[in-house]
């Protein structure tokens, strides 16, 4: 059901609609088994009056402006950006996958997002619980602390305590560990770069791999700094 919600509608409309729009897209490039996969998914739909008989000589989709909905849009976005940033920020504390990570949305403007999107978020993040407080700091800013990161989202922001999860202490040290392999990495190759020999003589290929080589060392080197910052490092 959507929504989680038992009472609440069946998805498998939508999912029929979308599916036999994409066949319809398709077939032009893979003729054969879009026609087979149409006919199989219409003995599962109700008759539709003057529907064809083949795939082959139904219409092909047309866009219906009535069907754009910007706001519906800009809100799973929404959710999108607070998933994507949760599991980002699990990655890079090593957090493991079956365990679940408290999060509390800080930002008036999207917490009656977030909170719609509940379920999904908890699922889709492995977020167990999921509050929402916004007037968690000054001006709705959040509060700091060294046991908690500020994940900074184009829309709003949510933080994610890390007491209990993570040894603080030890990931600051991990941390600067990194930035010292980072900044050895960085001198190394823009030594290389600065080097006539090297940039005249190799090929602009290698030359130009080399360069964005070195800028992802500087984004790495900068995202690094940032979780340091955040931790009280």
């Amino acid at each position: 059901r959507l929504r989680n919600d038992p009472d609440g509608p069946s998805p498998m409309p939508y999912l029929a609609y979308v599916l036999e729009q994409i066949l319809r897209l398709l077939h032009p490039f893979m003729p054969f088994i879009t026609e087979e996969l149409w006919q199989t998914l219409l003995e599962f739909l109700p008759p539709v009056p003057d529907a064809p008989e083949a795939l082959i000589i139904a219409g092909y989709p047309k866009s219906d402006q009535t069907l754009i909905d910007d706001k519906a849009e800009s809100e799973i976005d929404t959710v999108i950006e607070i998933v994507r940033a949760i599991r980002n920020m699990r990655a890079e504390f090593r957090i493991q996958p079956n365990q679940s990570v408290e999060a509390v949305v800080e930002t008036p403007e999207i917490a009656a997002i977030a909170e719609a999107e509940a379920d999904t978020i908890r699922m889709l993040a492995r977020v167990d619980p999921l509050t929402f407080d916004t007037n968690a700091g000054p001006n709705g800013k959040p509060a700091s602390s060294n046991d908690r990161v500020s994940l900074v989202l184009q829309s709003g922001t949510v933080t994610i305590p890390l007491g209990g999860l993570v040894d603080l202490d030890k990931e600051r040290q991990r941390l600067r560990g990194e930035i010292d392999e980072i900044q050895t990495n960085h001198a190394r190759l823009s030594a290389r770069l600065q080097d006539d020999n090297f940039t005249s003589k190799a090929p602009e290929e290698v030359v130009d791999r080399e360069r964005q080589r070195l800028e992802g060392i500087e984004e790495r080197r900068g995202r690094v700094e940032e979780i340091l910052s955040r931790l009280g490092g």
